[in-house]
């Protein structure tokens, strides 16, 4: 039966040896007699890895999770027993749901700051790129940081 997931505050909650193996080893069974239970790991995602992650616990495709979070190739997942899926499950948001949620709620708040910047400065992205059409304070400067004379 699937253990419940102990969520860690912080990713210095984990072990070091956790860290510095990359992750956690699971053990898994496959769907077919004929494959042998194995151990993989669960690995610890880079911040790239986080959308990905978060889109296939919110759709929840575990099998595809379980491609993820332990590096296999695409389908994999598809051929381990039902438990092993969601024992891989338990052991990637132990691992990685902390960072990833610290990942979104960066992302939106980058988000809300740019949008408010484009409500109080509208276009100002544009005026920065197009740098031949603006003049900046600057570049009317003399080199002794006076005004240069227009």
């Amino acid at each position: 039966m699937p253990t419940k997931p102990k969520l860690r505050s912080t990713p210095k909650d984990l072990p070091g040896h956790v860290i510095a193996a990359g992750g956690e080893p699971v053990e898994v069974r496959y769907l077919s007699a004929k494959r042998k239970p194995e151990r993989v790991k669960a690995r610890l995602l880079r911040a790239i890895g986080y959308p990905q992650f978060i889109l296939l616990l919110e759709t929840f495709e575990d099998e595809k999770l379980a491609d993820l979070v332990c590096g296999q190739p695409e389908g994999w997942g598809a051929t381990l027993h039902p438990e092993s899926v969601q024992e891989i499950k338990a052991k990637a948001v132990e691992l990685n749901f902390t960072g990833a949620q610290r990942w979104a709620e960066t992302q939106l708040m980058l988000a809300e700051a740019g949008a408010e910047t484009e409500k109080r400065f509208p276009n100002l992205a544009e005026r920065l790129s197009s740098n031949g059409s603006t003049t900046s304070p600057s570049s009317s400067r003399t080199s002794s940081g006076r005004p240069s004379p227009e």
